[in-house]
């Protein structure tokens, strides 16, 4: 009985030790994990809460520039009535139109105006400006004198301390009065002074005049230059002139004397002096100079005067065509061959020589050949080729283009004919060729080893076809060499 209440003392107190570690452990594990989460325990005490940041404030934007329009004038008024006199004294008002301040306060102390001109003088340095309405405003000049000159005058304009960072350049606006001219003062009668002794002057030769009979003068062709003169003098005669012909050597005087007597040349009188040249026939193309002093005398004193002339000489053309060589009788498809000869018999150079071939029944017409310069005494030949394109009769025409020494464009031209014939055999029936007059060769003709004997005929046309064709190829052939040969010594 004792033992069992003593068994029943102890269990009490291990149950309440049992207790009483678990709950420390308990407290332990909840101390530890609020440790480590951050977590707070309520303890009775109340935590301070985290203040909310006040957000920053929102900048104000800087207010944008006004663009700037240039002022203009609206309107200009002056004290006086009518037009400015020189040296009068009047006030100026300028009426001033700025659309660039629509919508800005500007203060009458804010704009600046100053008067320049070299015209007028300002008595008062700070124009007079009443307050702005709808952007329009006066500026007033006191005291201005117009001093004579130019009325025109310029002044400045210009703002400051605009609001809202507004800033406009200075603006220069222009404006012309009306003036009166000042009356010109009289100018004096000048006083004649007395007449001095006549003194008898001189005379002059004067040329008038002085041509060819012709433009342009052929090699060996004469011609006239004529001179004509005047004595200037209206009182003086001039004495014994006489007139003397100068030119290039190739120049030669025809006949006559190249010195004239002309006597005495009254005063305003005219006279001519002629001569009769011709170019030497060695004389190449081109400009020469001819020149007539005349010397005369007037009381024992040389009185003289030249005239020159340009004399054009060109020398006589003669290009030509000299013969045209090409076979008669053509093959249809087949090209043939045309050689052009041509000749420079003249002194002259040809110029930018081109041919060009045209007709009918040609297969390739228009073909262009420009060979360039002739040189006189030259003579050389063009070739072309010709294809004729069915049979019948071929009709063409050479075409030369040239320049002369003057520049003149010129043509020359040559007519050929020819036939153009087939190459194909009219066939009319077996064993039947038109080369053994028509005679029917029967199948059995032939030599010992069976080959018909027509057969042998018909190899001999093929062999002369053949070296008909290999001729005219080695003569194309050698034609277009020499063509080469003959641009290459051109270039």
């Amino acid at each position: 009985m004792q033992f069992n209440k003593t068994k029943k003392h102890i269990s009490v107190f291990l149950a309440t030790l049992l207790l009483f570690t678990t709950l420390s452990a308990t407290m332990v594990f909840a101390t530890d994990a609020d440790t480590n989460t951050g977590t707070t325990i309520d303890t009775g005490t109340t935590a301070d809460p985290t203040p909310t940041p006040t957000p920053d404030p929102t900048p104000t934007p800087d207010p944008t520039p006004v663009a700037h329009v240039p002022p203009v004038i609206v309107n200009v008024t002056t004290t006086v009535t009518g037009a400015i006199s020189a040296n009068e004294k009047f006030d100026l008002t300028i009426t001033v139109q700025d659309n660039s301040l629509d919508g800005i306060v500007v203060p009458a102390d804010s704009i600046n105006a100053r008067l320049a001109s070299s015209s007028y003088e300002i008595t008062s340095i700070t124009p007079i400006i009443p307050p702005i309405a709808n952007n329009v405003y006066d500026i007033t000049f006191v005291g201005i004198t117009y001093t004579g000159g130019n009325p025109s005058f310029a002044f400045d304009l210009s703002y400051s301390g605009l609001p809202d960072g507004n800033v406009f350049p200075i603006s220069t606006l222009s404006h012309t009065l009306p003036v009166l001219e000042p009356t010109p003062a009289p100018t004096p009668t000048p006083t004649p002074e007395p007449d001095e002794p006549s003194v008898e002057k001189a005379p002059t030769i004067a040329p008038k005049a002085i041509r060819t009979s012709s433009s342009d003068v052929i090699s060996n062709e004469e011609f006239t230059v004529t001179g004509t003169i005047a004595n200037t003098s209206a009182t003086q005669i001039i004495e014994n002139l006489t007139a003397t012909l100068s030119s290039d050597p190739s120049l030669a005087l025809s006949s006559g004397s190249n010195t004239l007597f002309i006597g005495n040349v009254a005063p305003n009188a005219s006279v001519n002096a002629s001569f009769v040249l011709a170019p030497i026939n060695t004389a190449e193309a081109g400009t020469y100079k001819a020149t007539i002093t005349y010397q005369g005398t007037w009381n024992g004193e040389a009185v003289t005067m030249s005239q020159d002339v340009a004399v054009t000489v060109s020398q006589e053309e003669r290009f030509e065509i000299s013969k045209v060589e090409y076979e008669q009788s053509m093959y249809v498809g087949e090209e043939s061959y045309l050689s052009v000869y041509y000749v420079n018999k003249g002194k002259g150079q040809i110029y930018n020589l081109a041919a060009e071939i045209k007709g009918e029944n040609i297969s390739n017409p228009g073909q262009q050949q420009f060979t360039g310069n002739v040189a006189a005494g030259t003579e050389n030949s063009i070739e072309f080729y010709i294809i004729p394109e069915a049979e019948g009769p071929i009709t063409g025409t050479i075409i030369f283009t040239y320049e002369d020494d003057k520049g003149t464009v010129k043509t020359l031209e040559k007519e050929f004919n020819a036939t153009a014939e087939s190459m194909e055999g009219n066939w009319e029936g077996d064993g039947m060729f038109p080369d053994v007059g028509g005679e029917v060769m029967p199948d059995d003709m032939g030599d010992s080893t069976g080959f018909p004997i027509w057969g042998y005929a018909i190899i001999a046309v093929v062999v002369i076809v053949a070296v008909v064709v290999v001729i005219k190829v080695l003569k194309v052939r050698k034609t277009k060499k020499l063509a080469l040969e003959d641009e290459d010594e051109d270039i």
